[in-house]
């Protein structure tokens, strides 16, 4: 059998083999210290991993500082080399939480001469974060259900979250240009001006279905203005004109 527990000295968890009593961190720091090393050696790899990573999926705080520094070099398309990212990190008081500089190189001479992708640490690193987060969910559920001073619809509630936050909530944001946005959006207006998109829920106001076609399925509309413009009532206008119509 086996357990799950946080120990002081780490914010993790820690799997429990409670037949031996012995622990193994939920973690591939070997894994972590690869995708650094890679990330440091080739500007290639910081974007492969970048797509898979955030910085709390390292399990060491260390190695989420040193990614921390290799993603604002590479974001200002400056040398992502352990020099270039010991020399960011010591500008910002942080290369003794990070290890010092034998740790960067020493991170580098860690990657394998057959090292496949960043992608694939990237992947496993995640992984590992996912199952943490999913453990932690868990004993946090455990703790809530336990507690008969809290109802037990919230506990409930409590756990559908704990759940969504550990899975959902943690995938990686994909990126896009402005400048595609933008291009897709307009190329959108102008079908619609031409008659091409067919009309969608009607908004309740007649020029503004006419400028953006009314609602569409799986579109998210944010209403943007300062307080007090009437953001709050135009939602209740287009509520009470979805709900006119059915919907």
């Amino acid at each position: 059998q086996a357990g799950a527990r946080v120990t002081p000295e780490a914010p993790h968890l820690y799997v429990v083999d409670e037949d031996t009593a012995t622990e193994r961190t939920m973690a591939d720091e070997t894994a972590e210290r690869i995708v650094l090393g890679m990330a440091m050696s080739s500007a290639r790899a910081v974007e492969d991993a970048s797509d898979i990573l955030g910085g709390r999926d390292f399990y060491q705080s260390k190695h989420a500082v040193i990614w921390g520094a290799i993603i604002a070099l590479w974001a200002n398309n400056e040398p992502t080399s352990p020099t270039a990212v010991g020399r960011a990190l010591e500008e910002a008081g942080d290369l003794a939480r990070a290890g010092g500089a034998p740790y960067l190189f020493g991170c580098v001479e860690l990657v394998p001469t057959a090292a496949g992708t960043a992608g694939y640490y990237a992947r496993i690193v995640r992984d590992w974060a996912k199952r943490r987060a999913v453990a932690e969910s868990g004993m946090r559920i455990l703790q809530q259900a336990k507690n008969l001073t809290i109802p037990v619809d919230q506990v409930v509630d409590g756990a559908q979250r704990e759940i969504h936050q550990a899975t959902v909530g943690m995938e990686q944001a994909s990126v896009s240009s402005v400048g595609d946005l933008i291009d897709g959006e307009l190329d959108h207006l102008q079908a619609l001006a031409a008659g091409e998109v067919p009309r969608g829920l009607s908004t309740g106001i007649g020029i503004l279905d006419d400028l953006i076609g009314g609602w569409q399925p799986g579109q998210l509309v944010i209403p943007a203005g300062r307080p007090g413009m009437g953001k709050s009532v135009a939602g209740i206008g287009f509520a009470r004109a979805a709900a006119r119509r059915g919907v």
